[in-house]
């Protein structure tokens, strides 16, 4: 599935990188994996028809975290001797899968760019069918785009697979006194011990890894900007991205401000601007109204949201804290307006605000459920 999903992106030339497909996905995907809709099974589920339409919107949603139609499949044991962590852990295989798909049809391109034979022959007909049906196709560009998005998908993949083996559960006696931790999804286990210790290990040289760097990468290159700009220093232009870096960075982030005016840019133009080799200084680029780096703020928000749903104390801390994150997050984007296009703003006060009210009916919802109790 996640294949054929794949080849959708890339033959559709899909980008959710940008405009409201970006918030869709950041929604879908935050409401899938930090707000606990059903308090952790505490709350009714109410009827059969209720249940399962329940779980049909979860799984259009799940579907952008690359799990597909999982609450509609009956339960099943893909192996008796595999534990829940290391279940778990076979989250990463699925978010490598697309990265492995990304790498092999660069190579196949570039097999086909430099005329080999065997490459040559087979992609021939298959370039030629698609040129017929889509006049517009352009393979390296729908490339960029599948693998900007894919980016995403197994960018957040990562980050809930590692969050969850490194999620603690606090042990308590009958006095109600901590006499220690366990693992959140194996409670047999404890917690940083030498069992745990492998997944620990495996987690965190993730989330170093494919979780800190995309937003570092999406970031950085405005930061070296302001300080061009600042310092005067062309020695610093030196390590600005290469241009097919900065191909990459145009696809996730053409639609925000760029400090030079507010015209409306898609990729795609910005993509033809660099092919013919027009390149724009970093100290003639940027100003302090330069949102760029709001791109990489959307990846860092997914963190800040899994952090607090993973190691929250309590389900009421959790509430608090996610309820200050969405205010925080309608403030900055009332703020700072970082898109050029203003109804992509709004809408994505609009986003915050709904994940807002709906974490505000949870809580409403719980606290109904305990004083019952």
């Amino acid at each position: 599935l996640v294949t054929v999903f794949f080849l959708l992106l890339v033959i559709l030339n899909v980008s959710i990188t940008s405009g409201p497909a970006n918030s869709y996905v950041f929604f879908a995907q935050v409401i899938s994996t930090s707000f606990n809709i059903n308090g952790y099974g505490l709350l009714p589920s109410g009827s059969h028809s209720f249940k399962f339409l329940q779980d049909t919107s979860v799984t259009v949603y799940d579907i952008w975290n690359l799990n597909f139609f999982r609450p509609l499949l009956p339960a099943y044991c893909l192996n008796e001797s595999l534990n829940s962590l290391q279940l778990l852990s076979l989250g990463y295989v699925t978010a490598l899968v697309p990265i492995f798909l990304i790498l092999l049809l660069y190579l196949v391109i570039a097999l086909y760019d430099k005329g080999f034979k065997p490459v040559f022959f087979v992609c021939r007909p298959i370039v030629t069918c698609f040129a017929k049906v889509r006049r517009t196709w352009n393979v390296k560009r729908s490339v960029i785009h599948a693998f900007a998005s894919f980016l995403v998908l197994s960018y957040t993949k990562f980050a809930v697979v590692s969050f969850l083996l490194l999620q603690p559960k606090p042990l308590v006696n009958h006095d109600g006194k901590s006499v220690g931790l366990v693992v959140y999804y194996y409670g047999s286990m404890e917690y940083f011990s030498s069992h745990h210790a492998p997944y620990v290990a495996i987690s965190l040289l993730v989330l170093l890894t494919f979780v800190a760097v995309p937003p570092i990468i999406l970031i950085y290159p405005t930061i070296l900007r302001l300080v061009v700009k600042c310092t005067n220093s062309p020695m610093l232009e030196r390590i600005s991205p290469g241009r097919r870096m900065q191909h990459f960075l145009d696809v996730m982030q053409s639609c925000y401000r760029d400090g030079t005016n507010n015209r409306t840019v898609d990729a795609q133009e910005v993509l033809d601007q660099h092919s013919n080799g027009t390149e724009v200084s970093l100290r003639n680029s940027c100003d302090l109204s330069d949102y760029r780096w709001f791109s990489g703020l959307y990846f860092i928000f997914r963190i800040v949201f899994l952090c607090v749903t993973v190691m929250s104390p309590n389900w009421f801390a959790q509430f608090i804290l996610q309820q200050f994150l969405c205010i925080a997050s309608v403030l900055c984007f009332t703020i700072f307006r970082p898109y050029k296009n203003n109804a992509y703003n709004n809408l994505d006060c609009v986003m915050f605000s709904i994940l807002s009210c709906i974490n505000a009916v949870n809580a409403y919802s719980y606290y109904l459920v305990v004083i019952e109790e």
